[in-house]
């Protein structure tokens, strides 16, 4: 197993990959009108952000896996400490997604999902 980071957060330890502190700059998650989500309902469009807290015009590579395919797609950020919009999501298999962002070709952040048949 790989090392791990202890960090306190709320009064608790909290352990982490050690990988996890290389990309503490970088935040991404899945969100709709209710905000970040793990779960979507067919027929939603998810809209895929990433946020460098420390730099403007970070290029960048998000990649979503569903059961069926995966798709990539380049995209530059806005401001820095601002969250960017990516592009959306349009959801074309239920199940579990997951959502991966990438800086110089290294994954800095990840987000998984499950999209359900509309009416569960």
């Amino acid at each position: 197993m790989g090392r791990l980071i202890l960090v306190a957060a709320l009064g608790g330890l909290l352990l982490l990959p050690a990988s996890a502190s290389a990309s503490k700059g970088y935040a991404g998650c899945v969100a709709e009108s209710r905000g970040c989500q793990h779960r979507f309902v067919g027929g939603d469009l998810p809209v895929l952000k990433f946020m460098d807290r420390r730099h403007a015009g970070t290029a960048y590579r998000v990649c979503v896996r569903d059961p069926v395919h995966r798709v990539c797609a380049r995209r530059t950020t806005g401001k820095a400490g601002r969250w960017h919009a990516g592009g959306t999501w349009n959801i074309g298999a239920v199940g579990n997604h997951i959502a991966r962002w990438y800086v110089n070709g290294k994954q800095v952040a990840r987000w998984k999902f499950r999209v359900v048949p509309e009416g569960d």
